[in-house]
């Protein structure tokens, strides 16, 4: 049996990517509503990054948020897509505030 310190500890990194996944789930319906459509290269990008994040090591669950915002910021920069941002910043907030190191 784990001793309970390394219990909380998968618990806190199965959290961070459930809340990635969760705000990559928002960003892909928010896309969906301002018009991107589902077999783009876009979609298609933002899906992958969404189930990739799934595997995520706990290791470099922190270092993934830039890989979203990179994205983010090369493919989805057209001013329509400013509320994709929104919900990339609130999903940060979130997560930084969630796991303070």
């Amino acid at each position: 049996m784990l001793p309970i310190n390394r219990r909380v500890y998968i618990f806190n990194m199965t959290g961070k990517a459930v809340l990635i996944i969760s705000t990559l789930t928002k960003i892909i319906v928010k896309a969906k509503e301002l018009g991107l459509e589902e077999d783009s290269d876009e979609m298609v990008s933002l899906i992958k990054l969404r189930e990739s994040a799934a595997y995520l090591a706990p290791e470099i669950a922190d270092g993934y948020w830039k890989k979203i915002f990179s994205y983010c910021s090369t493919r989805l920069s057209d001013e329509k897509y400013g509320p994709l941002c929104d919900i990339y910043n609130e999903g940060l907030t979130e997560y930084s505030n969630l796991f303070k190191d």
